[in-house]
């Protein structure tokens, strides 16, 4: 699996992989392993070299040690960032093909949704509110076309995802319930209520904000902590602790945050969007909020223990029912048995080299872009003396003013200041 371990999901995976006889690994790219300090395997660094020959040096490192199956999670081996977002991202997926290993991709969330259909499916999308995304559409359509060629099976974690791609099998996020022991809730006039964005404007959270400053100038008594940039195993210890759990308003589905806290057996709020099916179904299991009615769903919870309790149980009951690594890993093990059984898939069209194309004249155009920033960067070094000088003669002027004498009449003084110092002033507006 690699190259990114996103919400610890694939060390999860591949953990409970190994437990059940499976010779599986985590290839992770970084530096220090995951910065919010999920568990990890193997961590490759990029830094001090060229990022394209040390993500080709990881791919024949790879191939050559033998591995069956590249399990893929939001890009493959080999990508580059650039503008778009996709710069020669999975160019090494014809390598890996042409020696006869199969591929599996699993989508994360913005890589598969299209802006133009989610804003048409979404009442609450994120992007009315704010959120963009640097992913060109026109290119991101290419890439999943590009990739069709090569992949053997796509997956999904949720109903919400497997719209925007339905030739994907869904394969529920999945859990280590031995980490994640029941906890539940406990009568409290103060209730907690945590939330906890990745991303603030995907997440809703202003609305979310905005609803409790409501309601706290109503005379309701409870607290609020805002988890943020905070290492997943502090996270956890306020996970435990919360008696509400507020997640995302604006995508139409529940993340890992939300799994998590119920299978702690705390009542979670989050948008499910509606036409969205699935068995079993999480509706009763959670409190369906949406930025319109958050503050009436908040205000409830917060009066009614029963009902946060009844909610924490109903969490914890789906999640071992649905989520649990144990019953999910059986499902990709039969993903991996059906690829490694099936003829591999193939080009079937010319989509490959038309991304092949797109991608090599981004480069070209890119090029002389990067050229331009070098010379202006280059003039500025060179302007960098004088600016200083410029700068220095107009600190003097203001302090001058600053500190005039007093026994000066102020604006004669003032006005044989600027004449003296004419030069300077129309240099400092010229460099402005």
């Amino acid at each position: 699996m690699a190259p990114v371990n996103i919400c610890g999901q694939p060390i999860t995976l591949v953990e409970e992989l190994r437990r059940q006889g499976i010779d599986a690994h985590l290839l992770q790219y970084g530096s220090r392993g995951h910065r919010f300090g999920y568990k990890t395997d193997r961590v490759v660094d990029l830094r001090g070299g060229e990022r394209a020959a040390g993500q080709m040096e990881t791919v024949k490192a790879c191939l050559d040690e033998g591995f069956d199956i590249f399990h893929f999670f939001l890009r493959t081996l080999f990508y580059g960032g650039g503008p778009t977002g996709y710069k020669d991202a999975g160019l090494d997926l014809p390598f890996i093909k042409n020696r006869g290993r199969r591929i599996v991709y699993r989508f994360t969330g913005f890589d598969v949704r299209l802006k133009s259909e989610h804003i048409k499916k979404n009442p609450y999308h994120p992007y009315q509110y704010g959120y963009t995304n640097t992913l060109d559409e026109d290119i991101q359509k290419r890439y999943l076309a590009f990739l069709q060629q090569y992949v053997d099976q796509f997956i999904v974690p949720d109903p919400e995802m497997h719209e925007f791609f339905p030739e994907a099998i869904v394969i529920r996020r999945a859990i280590n319930l031995q980490d994640w022991s029941y906890v539940g809730v406990q009568p409290n006039d103060c209730p907690l209520i945590i939330h906890a964005p990745s991303d603030p404007l995907v997440k809703g959270t202003k609305f979310i904000v905005s609803a409790l400053e409501d309601l706290k100038a109503e005379g309701l008594k409870f607290s609020f902590k805002l988890i943020s940039d905070m290492n997943h195993s502090e996270a956890a210890v306020w996970y435990r602790r919360a008696d509400i759990v507020v997640d995302q308003l604006c995508i139409g589905w529940y993340a890992n945050f939300a799994m998590e806290c119920m299978a702690l057996g705390k009542p979670v709020i989050v948008y499910i969007r509606e036409g969205l099916e699935d068995s079993p179904d999480p509706s009763s299991a959670i409190e369906n909020a949406n930025p319109d009615n958050i503050k009436e769903k908040l205000r409830s919870l917060i009066k009614d223990f029963d009902r946060r309790s009844e909610l924490g149980k109903l969490g914890r009951q789906y999640v071992e029912q649905v989520h649990d690594v144990r019953k999910v890993v059986p499902q990709w093990i039969d993903v991996y048995t059906k690829v490694l059984k099936e003829p591999p898939v193939e080009p079937s069209s010319f989509t490959d080299i038309d991304y092949f194309l797109t991608q090599y004249q981004l480069t070209h155009e890119e090029l002389p872009k990067l050229r331009y920033k070098a010379r202006s960067y280059d003039k500025l070094l060179k302007e960098l003396p004088g600016l200083r000088y410029k700068a220095r003669k107009s600190q003097g002027i203001i302090t001058a003013i600053a500190f005039a004498p007093l026994r000066v009449k102020p604006l004669r003084w003032l006005f044989r200041l600027l004449k003296r110092h004419r030069k300077s002033f129309t240099k400092v507006k010229d460099g402005a």
